[in-house]
């Protein structure tokens, strides 16, 4: 047997929980913590809807009005992914550990400079 929240008369209570009841505006009301109307719970839930539709419409008309200046911009891979053949590809990694090209270039920048 399912509780029911909200009677209109004391009448409608059944007798084994009218403990459980108490008068609330011209109704008797479950009596317990954190509960919420189904109305109440509805009435948020539609408002909570409404909101994210107006964020929606905020966020694209904002959007709408920046000029898009990368639309004539060339697509980077835009042909076929096959790499071109006039170079090797690099590898990533040195065959030296603990060297990189970052620490090769600086120091080749501090020699020129001393």
């Amino acid at each position: 047997m399912s509780l029911k929240y909200r009677y209109t008369n004391q009448q409608e209570v059944p007798a084994a929980l009218t403990s459980h009841y108490v008068e609330k505006d011209g109704s008797f009301v479950l009596n317990v913590e954190g509960a919420v109307e189904k109305s109440r719970l509805e009435e948020l839930s539609q408002n909570n809807a409404l909101l994210a539709r107006e964020r929606m419409n905020c966020a694209s008309d904002s959007t709408a009005s920046i000029p898009m200046k990368s639309a004539n911009l060339p697509m980077k891979n835009a042909g076929s992914k096959k790499r071109s053949t006039s170079r090797p590809a690099k590898s990533r990694k040195s065959s030296k550990p603990g060297s990189n090209r970052f620490a090769a270039t600086s120091k080749r920048n501090l020699q020129s400079l001393v």
